[in-house]
């Protein structure tokens, strides 16, 4: 499909180029130095790609997915570039703690990012309420079988 699209547009640009060419040739109103800098220019504003990026501002939709996909691409980049980051700083923390000097004064903040991480397991634990639920479906279930409905 690219490749389609990237022929019909180099075959449009080549058509396009060749019907201006002949066009500045046909022109007897030119001089022969007035038609090789129209030739020039031309040859210019093809090798810059005016027309490529013309077509592609007149198709808000294309804008909209190349952006969209850039982002995609950019955003999976940063992501794994921060892993890697974190990574390597968590890596070099505990090569850091072994030292006797840096290893002490780091140690009260380990200890309570620790007992942080420890009360935050604790707090989320939901298997004592999951029991308690347990316990009262049980009890709605024993009192309908002796009383049905």
């Amino acid at each position: 499909m690219i490749l389609k699209r990237k022929k019909n547009i180099h075959s449009k640009k080549y058509e396009r180029m060749k019907r201006s060419m002949t066009m500045i040739e046909n022109d007897s109103n030119l001089s022969e130095s007035e038609k090789q800098q129209y030739k020039n220019f031309l040859a210019i504003t093809e090798s810059m790609g005016l027309d490529e990026f013309l077509e592609l501002i007149q198709s808000p939709w294309r804008i909209f997915w190349m952006n969209f996909v850039a982002g995609m691409i950019r955003g999976i980049g940063a992501l794994i570039g921060a892993a890697v980051v974190i990574a390597l700083i968590g890596w070099l923390l505990s090569k850091v703690i072994t030292l006797p000097l840096i290893g002490e004064k780091l140690e009260p903040y380990i200890h309570q990012a620790q007992s942080e991480i420890q009360k935050y397991t604790e707090s989320t634990n939901y298997k004592n309420n999951f029991e308690q639920m347990q316990k009262t479906l049980q009890e709605i279930r024993d009192e309908l079988k002796k009383n049905p409905v």
